[in-house]
């Protein structure tokens, strides 16, 4: 085998398992932003109801912010994307009977 024949077998590589790797890498892309955000607790928990309290605190945020939001959207994009490239490969190497 040469180096031309070599370079063309891996950049045929590359072109069949790109959209693979750029899933796999917006799924851990994702899955790093979510687990590195932020997390607030909220301030009030069951004493917030109206028996107990004459004005609840609701100016705080909840349990997930908007990088965690941003984390779970890349990852899920990442897993379309995923299922997608899977699925052209598997229909691509299929023939009709």
């Amino acid at each position: 085998m040469t180096f031309k024949d070599r370079s063309t077998s891996m950049w045929s590589w590359w072109k069949r398992n790109a959209l693979v790797l750029a899933a796999l890498v917006t799924v851990l892309v994702g899955s790093v932003v979510f687990l590195l955000a932020p997390t607030t607790v909220p301030a009030f928990g069951w004493t917030a109801y109206t028996p107990l309290s004459s004005s609840p605190d609701y100016s705080t945020p909840t349990y997930f912010t908007d990088g965690h939001l941003v984390g779970i959207s890349l990852a899920v994009l990442g897993l379309i994307m995923l299922a997608g490239a899977i699925g052209f490969r598997v229909g691509s190497t299929r023939r009709a009977p």
